[in-house]
């Protein structure tokens, strides 16, 4: 019987976990992957939760049954949830109001649609908790440990529902799949919980004990702190962890898991301790606000802000991730993790109204932390100031509860003065490396973002997350050349959009075509469009031209909402293996492109295949053909090193080669697009790109490419963000001999529209 309870209350932990991650992802393809989208779900969905919790302590020790009424709130937690993706779909459809060009009003209206589809699940989730913890109270006599032993249980049921999503679930059965698979869960759960209940005695009375006003505030006081400061820790845990890591949805994964196991461990070990002392309290607070320091420290020790590599093995090298990840966190967030356990304990009652209200309140100061970290910490003090931060709020509450319950205090002074000199002048660790200069750097929701400048070139470059390069000076020929290639085959490019702004070095190439009348740039990333006006000085910048437009948004959302029409589209290049970027590849946001360009309109993918097998970009580009039957495949980078391709999709054919290869003499005669060379009395004009004659222009096209069937990637099926992570641990990228031999094998049997 205990058994099948607690494996009802661990099923219960794996759906939660897995309906956060699915809506999650949701909501980014609706509305965008911004930091305001992720904050509307983490706040919706905790306090969803919060008001279940509220309502069950208010409710639930007045009513007989407790485990029925556990099984109907997640029966009906499973059944609402099935209708999920369809009302987010049809939200979307019919309620334009959501995408309301004024940022307040489409905040308002966002909050309110998605409070009205995501509340009945998760206030039904947040209710069943407290029922489940006062049947268990009628049946072991007011025990506390079979209630902080459900509590583990369920936390661990969270940490396999990560893994069974990230792992399995999305990648064979599709988001909407897994949504519906843990909605199945959830309602099983239920009904094996009712007829429990039909059959087992379910109307025990539990004694309640009134604790002292004092006692209590302390309490709840611990709980609030516990609250705000586990979640906020989780923000910036991930952040840090994105310093070292690919930042693919695998790596994120590994560092929740990490976190949800500490939790876990924290409830399991509170079992052990004495039922009420306030000593624990003391040292608990005292603990963390040594440990958040030390974990820093080792964490910096350990990586010096170098990639994690390990191991070649994909499962190897993320099982060690994982257990990396488990070493810095473990001793701060455990010992955080027993707070709330031994706070219920601490009041003594076991009714649900104890556990409902501290969990409640819990609840609502995690929502509060993570997004006051989110907004306030990480931008204002940065990422390694915010851990200090936090540790200093448990010296603080340490010190607080010995002054008030210890009779010796004094002599624990020194132990004291330690300790906040450990978080004072423990070293803030900024990672700079001696052939770099770091001319401009902003903590961001989406990681650190730096201008550096290389010593010995001088070369300016942007980073985000400290390795990974979001463009530099020393390419800006080739950035150009990315436009200069899909505006030179349209017959008249007048509007103009680029997804992805980077340095801007490849925007700035459409500012010497005459015929471009309007440039639209998006970028995700506020700080980045401030980082990219350290490489427009001179007067003929992308920011001095009136015909450019920069709009800070999610590129794919906007081509989605905004109803404007475009010659050329122009997509950056993105790695296909982070978190969420793999749905700038699949087959609805080349619809959407599809529908936002003009009659004769061009869009234009680059792909960088040295961070793609064969495998993904056959996907790709499979995907792209399945929208645009008229897909051609261009060189951008003669390099076999870092080879890139462009897929160009036309609406109908419209390249002129007499005409593109007037428009490039055109060009040569202008300032930057050429260097005068003097031979002898003449002076011949060189184009600084040496592709970009009409004599070599046409040697970039490698073929027309015919669409090969399924796998395509797709909203529902984001096969390229979960592949290409294994694909780079095989080392089978497409760079070098790689690239080479597939070029020769397949690419260079494709058939030639265009021959020059």
């Amino acid at each position: 019987m205990q058994l099948l309870l607690y494996s009802l209350i661990f099923f219960s932990g794996v759906s939660a976990l897995v309906y956060e991650i699915i809506w999650s992802r949701q909501i980014g393809l609706l509305f965008g992957n911004t930091a305001q989208s992720a904050g509307i779900v983490i706040t919706i969905y905790f306090l969803g939760l919060a008001i279940g919790y509220k309502w069950a302590g208010k409710t639930i020790d007045s009513r007989q049954g407790p485990l029925r009424h556990y099984a109907i709130a997640e029966m009906f937690a499973g059944l609402w949830s099935f209708c999920v993706p369809s009302l987010l779909q049809y939200t979307s459809m019919n309620f334009p109001g959501i995408n309301h060009d004024h940022e307040l009003v489409r905040t308002v209206l966002r909050l309110t649609c998605i409070t009205m589809i995501f509340f009945p699940t998760t206030i039904a989730l947040g209710y069943s908790f407290p029922a489940f913890a006062r049947f268990l109270a009628t049946q072991q006599h007011n025990s506390r440990k079979p209630i902080i032993t459900s509590y583990a249980l369920n936390t661990i049921g969270a940490f396999s529902g990560v893994l069974f999503t990230v792992t399995l679930s999305i990648y064979y059965l599709g988001i909407t799949g897994t949504n519906h698979t843990a909605a199945s869960i959830s309602f099983v759960c239920g009904l094996v919980a009712f007829m429990l209940s039909i059959k087992c005695k379910d109307n025990c009375p539990v004694n309640d004990d009134i604790q002292s006003k004092s006692t209590s505030l302390m309490v709840y006081c611990l709980v609030i702190l516990s609250g705000f400061s586990i979640l906020g820790l989780e923000v910036l845990y991930i952040h840090q962890f994105s310093l070292i890591s690919h930042n693919s949805v695998y790596n994120f994964s590994a560092t929740l898991c990490s976190f949800l196991f500490c939790l876990s461990l924290g409830s399991f070990l509170t079992n052990y301790l004495a039922k009420k002392t306030h000593a624990y309290f003391v040292l608990i607070c005292l603990a963390v606000s040594f440990f958040l320091p030390l974990s820093l420290q080792f964490f910096h020790y350990a990586t010096h802000g170098k990639l994690f590599i390990f191991a070649n093995n994909f499962a190897l090298y993320i099982t060690y991730y994982f257990l990396f990840n488990l070493c810095v966190v473990v001793l701060p967030i455990t010992t955080m993790a027993m707070i709330l356990p031994l706070c219920w304990g601490h009041l003594k009652s076991q009714q649900a109204k104890t556990i409902g209200n501290l969990t409640f309140i819990n609840t609502i100061a995690g929502a509060i932390g993570s997004g006051v970290t989110t907004f306030i910490l990480i931008p204002h003090l940065g990422f390694y100031a915010s851990f200090i931060f936090f540790a200093i709020l448990y010296w603080c509450a340490s010190i607080i509860l010995l002054w008030h319950f210890a009779e010796k205090k004094y002599r624990f002074l020194p132990v004291y003065a330690i300790v906040l000199a450990i978080c004072l002048f423990s070293p803030l660790h900024q990672y700079q490396r001696k052939k770099h200069q770091v001319i401009w750097q902003k903590d961001t929701f989406y990681g650190p973002i730096k201008v550096i400048k290389e010593k010995r070139s001088g070369n300016l470059k942007i980073t985000q997350n400290n390795h990974y390069s979001l463009g530099s000076s020393f390419a800006e020929i080739r950035e150009k050349r990315q436009t200069h290639i899909p505006l030179l085959l349209h017959p008249s490019p007048q509007h103009v959009v680029f997804l992805g702004m980077g340095t801007g070095l490849t925007a700035k190439g459409a500012l010497q075509h005459q015929q471009v009348k309007h440039i639209d740039i998006i970028e995700l990333i506020p700080e980045v469009v401030r980082a990219a006006k350290f490489f427009h000085r001179e007067r003929d910048s992308i920011f001095e031209d009136k015909r450019v437009n920069v709009i800070v948004n999610d590129a794919r959302h906007h081509l989605y909402r905004k109803h404007k029409f475009y010659d050329v589209i122009i997509s950056d290049l993105f790695v296909p293996w982070h978190s969420h970027t793999g749905y700038l590849y699949t087959v609805e946001h080349y619809q959407s492109a599809y529908k936002s360009l003009k009659e004769d309109g061009i869009f234009c993918q680059w792909l960088p295949l040295y961070q793609m097998g064969e495998r993904e970009f056959r996907i790709i580009t499979n995907s792209f053909s399945s929208v645009f039957s008229n897909t051609s495949l261009w060189r951008g980078e003669a390099s076999n090193s870092y080879p890139l391709v462009a897929l160009i999709g036309f609406k109908k054919d419209v390249v002129n080669l007499a005409n593109t290869k007037k428009r490039i003499r055109k060009l040569q005669t202008k300032r930057k697009f050429s260097v005068a060379l003097k031979t002898g009395r003449v002076k011949i004009l060189v184009p600084t790109d040496k592709f970009l004659h009409s004599e070599r222009f046409f040697s970039l096209y490698m073929g027309e490419w015919k669409y090969q069937g399924r796998p395509l990637n797709t909203d529902d099926f984001p096969l390229i963000e979960f592949s290409t992570p294994i694909t780079q641990h095989k080392s089978q990228f497409l760079h070098g001999v790689k690239w080479k031999n597939f070029r020769e094998e397949a690419l260079s049997k494709l058939p030639r529209k265009y021959r020059d």
